[in-house]
Order: structure tokens, then C-alpha cells, then sequence
């Protein structure tokens, strides 16, 4: 995601994102999504891609297969938060 550095802010790449790492069958496979350089994701980006990604594969999945690299504390928050919203949202 480094292309997208300083700022994430593209619902449409975030869709194309969610399309790939699903391509690469997460139920399955440790996939590790390299975030260095954001520093900033709009919240919505974050519910389509993680939050999405959390409800289709299930918390435990998620949290064991899904593995973050240069993570910053503020993304952190953003990727919380979009996963918060798309677990109280039925848009899955």
C-alpha cells in the first residue's frame, strides 16, 4: 500500500484492495500488508478493507492471519475504528 503514501483516502482502491487480499485466500494463508509510509486512513477505507476483511474471515481468522508491517499508533486507531463500524453496520 505504500503507493498510497502519506494518505489513504481512495474508497475505490480500498474495494480493489479487499478484492486482492481475498485473492490470496486469508482463510488459508498468513497475509502480511505492509503499511509503511501511511500515515493517515480515512476511517470509511479502513471499514472496507479491514473491517470487511474482519467480518468475512471471522475475529480469530483476522487476528491470526491478517499481519500488519510499520503500522503507525494513529493507523492502528483508524483500522479499529473501521472494523468497530463495519461490525455494528450489516453492509457485509
Amino acid at each position: 500500500m505504500k503507493e498510497f503514501a502519506p494518505l489513504f483516502v481512495n474508497k475505490e482502491k480500498a474495494n480493489q484492495i479487499y478484492d486482492e487480499i481475498m485473492g490470496l485466500d486469508p482463510f488459508n494463508n498468513v497475509i502480511t500488508i505492509d503499511l509503511t509510509g501511511i500515515v493517515s486512513m480515512t476511517t470509511i477505507c479502513a471499514k472496507l478493507i479491514f473491517g470487511r476483511l474482519c467480518k468475512t474471515l471471522g475475529s480469530a481468522t483476522y487476528h491470526t492471519n491478517i499481519l500488519f508491517l510499520g503500522k503507525t499508533d494513529g493507523v492502528d486507531l483508524v483500522i479499529k475504528m473501521g472494523i468497530a463500524s463495519a461490525l455494528r453496520d450489516d453492509f457485509v
